[in-house]
């Protein structure tokens, strides 16, 4: 995978209109929603390969709803919280949304969304990766800032140093409180 030093940005273009037309085209239902995103040429393809679709939900009274705009710290804050809870990142769409965008929430032992950011949680959709708890503890801890995906400034760590060894990050079915 080419630096961000080496990819000018009539390339970076060039390389994100391809992948909005692989996705486009690929016929999946997967694709077609990451098609509809804010496509990253580095983020999206991650997400495809490791991501998966979970179930939009009203937020439960347990949980609070927490400030707008600063999913990655809510969902650090309620995954640390809820041991029944597991982080994911990836890419969600709201119903009024014209693109989908990174974001973060939790999801519950049966694959439901817990989403305290969002106000209409339940008309939207999710697609991403959950982690494993350890691992978002042990980065936030390690680079001082919440999210895991969206790291330009240490240049993707986890996609480009670790993309390969998911048995490190990657949130087993619905649990990841390894």
């Amino acid at each position: 995978m080419s630096s961000p030093e080496e990819i000018t940005s009539k390339e970076a273009c060039q390389k994100h209109d391809r992948l909005v037309e692989r996705l486009e085209k690929c016929g999946t239902k997967e694709g077609q929603f990451l098609a509809s995103c804010n496509t990253h040429v580095t983020i999206t393809p991650f997400v495809e390969e490791f991501g998966q679709f979970f179930e939009a939900q009203s937020l439960p009274t347990k949980y609070d709803q927490a400030k707008r705009s600063l999913c990655y710290e809510n969902a650090f804050w309620l995954a640390i919280e809820y041991e029944d809870l597991t982080y994911v990142e990836g890419f969600a769409k709201s119903p009024g949304g014209r693109w989908g965008v990174l974001h973060a929430w939790c999801v519950d032992p049966h694959g439901r969304v817990i989403d305290n950011t969002w106000l209409d949680a339940a008309e939207s959709s999710y697609f991403g990766i959950p982690f494993k708890t350890a691992f978002l503890s042990q980065t936030v801890k390690k680079y001082g800032r919440y999210g895991l995906l969206d790291d330009i400034k240490n240049r993707w760590p986890l996609i480009n140093q670790l993309g390969d060894q998911p048995e490190l990050w990657l949130g087993k079915g619905m649990r990841s409180k390894e």
